[in-house]
């Protein structure tokens, strides 16, 4: 399986990023592939009191 992110995002103080995924064969065939949206937990920096 590969992927990437294709964009990031903060809505409603949620981090997002939206991803392309697939998978090839050992010759570099695709063989599937789709898209999905992760939700990211925002943690808060100790030191600084920010949120990352």
């Amino acid at each position: 399986m590969k992927g990437r992110v294709t964009k990031k995002y903060i809505k409603d103080h949620e981090n997002y990023l939206e991803c392309e995924v697939w998978g090839e064969k050992q010759d570099g065939t695709m063989v599937i592939q789709g898209s999905g949206t992760v939700t990211l937990t925002a943690r808060l920096q100790p030191q600084s009191g920010r949120i990352s």
